[in-house]
C-alpha cells in the first residue's frame, strides 16, 4: 500500500489539468462527508430529544446551573 508521501509525490507529478480535476473531486468528497456528519448529528439529536436528554431554557440562571452540573 502506498504511503501518504508516495501519493503526494504522484499527485505532484500529474499534469495541471489532472490536479485541478482531483481538487474538484476531493472538494466534492469533503462536502459529502460533511453532509453525512451533519445528518448523523441531526439524527442523534432527534433521538436524544425523543429520549428527553436535551435541556432547554430561556432562563440564564437555569442554564448556568445546568452547566455547573455537567
Amino acid at each position: 500500500m502506498p504511503t501518504f508521501s508516495d501519493i503526494i509525490e504522484e499527485v505532484v507529478s500529474l499534469e495541471t489539468e489532472q490536479i485541478e480535476e482531483m481538487k474538484d473531486i476531493l472538494s466534492k468528497v469533503l462536502i459529502e462527508r460533511r453532509r453525512a456528519s451533519f445528518l448523523k448529528n441531526h439524527e442523534e439529536t432527534l433521538k436524544d430529544a425523543a429520549e428527553g436528554k436535551l435541556f432547554s431554557s430561556n432562563n440564564s440562571g437555569e442554564i448556568a446551573q445546568w452547566l455547573k452540573n455537567l
